[in-house]
C-alpha cells in the first residue's frame, strides 16, 4: 500500500498530528528499526525497539496516565465483567486475564473519557491508598482489544513500570 496512508492512519490511530506521524517515522528510519521502499515498510530490530520503548513508556508516559486511584464498595472487583466501551484493562488486571499466572493486587482501567460516571458505574470511591486505578488512554479506542485487554505490548510496559518482581515476572511471560 500507500505509505502515506499508512502514516495518516497511523496519525489517527495513535492521536498525534501527521506532521509528528512523519517524524516519528523519519526517526524510526534513521535509527534502523524501519525499512521504508516505494511499496512497503518492514520493521527490523523489532525486539530492541520494543525494549526501547517500553523503558520510555515507564519513565516518561506512565506517571502522567494515572487519573486517580479507587477503592471498589465491593469486597473486590470483579475482574472477569466486562467493562463499558470506552475502558479497557491494563497492568495486573490485563496479565491476570492474559496469562492466569498472576492475582492481581492493582486493578489497572485505561478509560476515554471523563472518571466521573465511569467510576459510579463500577461502584468506584475515590481514594488514593485504592486497589483501583483509573488511568487515561492515550490512543484510539477505535483499535481492536480482545479480552476487553490494552494490547500487550502495553500489558508488558505497564507491569515493567510497576517495578514490582511479580509483575517483572508476569511481563517476562508476555
Amino acid at each position: 500500500g500507500n505509505p502515506v496512508l499508512h502514516l495518516k492512519t497511523l496519525a489517527e490511530l495513535s492521536g498525534v498530528s501527521l506532521g509528528t506521524a512523519s517524524e516519528i517515522r523519519g526517526t524510526l528510519v534513521e535509527q534502523g528499526y524501519l525499512l521504508m521502499t516505494r511499496q512497503s515498510c518492514q520493521w527490523l530490530r523489532l525486539p530492541e525497539l520494543f525494549e526501547r520503548w517500553a523503558g520510555a513508556y515507564s519513565e516518561r508516559l506512565y506517571p502522567k496516565l494515572l487519573v486517580q486511584r479507587y477503592r471498589s464498595v465491593m469486597p473486590s472487583l470483579d475482574i472477569e465483567a466486562p467493562l463499558p466501551h470506552n475502558a479497557l484493562w491494563g497492568g495486573e488486571t490485563a496479565a491476570s486475564r492474559l496469562t492466569h499466572y498472576i492475582a492481581p493486587q492493582i486493578n489497572t482501567i485505561y478509560i476515554n473519557g471523563e472518571p466521573g460516571g465511569f467510576a459510579t458505574r463500577l461502584g468506584l470511591i475515590a481514594d488514593p491508598d485504592g486497589t483501583v486505578e483509573l488511568r487515561n488512554m492515550f490512543w484510539s479506542p477505535k483499535l481492536p482489544s480482545p479480552h476487553s485487554c490494552v494490547s500487550p505490548i502495553l500489558v508488558y510496559a505497564d507491569l515493567l513500570a510497576s517495578d514490582q518482581p511479580r509483575n517483572i515476572e508476569t511481563a517476562e511471560l508476555i
